[in-house]
């Protein structure tokens, strides 16, 4: 699965609910290497994980994963929004 068609499937499994299978895509997507022109970077997957993990209400697992984006790109625009929204 291309990053991008993963990241429309993660779209479609939130708006139809089904959570467990929008973690298990980003998952697996975090082994493999995404190519530079894919339009997804790790910090993207991490970000999405963390996202749906927050949806779960894994509070704690979504922190790790956002703090992993972080890592990957300290520049990425949405984790820092989300990471203050779930340390309140």
């Amino acid at each position: 699965m291309s990053p991008s068609s993963a990241a429309g499937c993660w779209l479609l499994c939130l708006e139809i609910g089904d959570l467990e299978r929008a973690q298990k895509t980003f998952r697996a997507l975090l082994l493999q290497r995404p190519a530079p022109d894919a339009g997804l970077t790790k910090a993207d997957i991490y970000t999405y994980l963390g996202e749906t993990l927050s949806s779960q209400y894994d509070k704690h697992e979504a922190i790790g994963m956002l703090e992993r984006a972080l890592e990957s790109d300290h520049r990425h625009a949405r984790v820092a929004q989300l990471l203050a929204q779930l340390r309140v």
